[in-house]
């Protein structure tokens, strides 16, 4: 799998998913429907980490803002947690390390949002 920078948004794709998303809630979209438009134009299989990277800054971006799409927040904690289990294969310079930190901070951003299991 292909790595991200050490912060969410030390990425030229997470950028540019931030500030579609920020576009289309400016011009009158709501969070939800912006985050479903903007991960429906990724590809479901990646050869990088396109669709990685995009759908951990949407469910951020969403988090932010006390906002949920339940496809997005799964597929993006299931991300996560897959990250966070190879992370121990950092490198050493300690972005294993960074990037674990930026992981683990949006999973409880996320964790709250979770719908409850019945």
């Amino acid at each position: 799998m292909a790595r991200w920078g050490d912060g969410l948004y030390d990425d030229d794709q997470a950028l540019y998913v931030r500030d579609r998303f920020l576009a289309a809630v400016g011009a009158g979209s709501s969070p939800e429907d912006a985050a479903r438009a903007l991960a429906a134009e990724l590809p479901v299989q990646e050869v990088d980490d396109t669709r990685h990277v995009s759908i951990l800054v949407l469910a951020d971006l969403l988090a932010e803002r006390h906002r949920s799409v339940p496809e997005i927040s799964t597929e993006a904690l299931d991300r996560i947690d897959i990250e966070l289990a190879d992370g121990s294969e950092g490198d050493d310079t300690g972005t294993a390390s960074e990037r674990n930190t930026a992981l683990t901070g949006l999973r409880a951003q996320l964790a709250p949002l979770d719908p409850p299991l019945t």
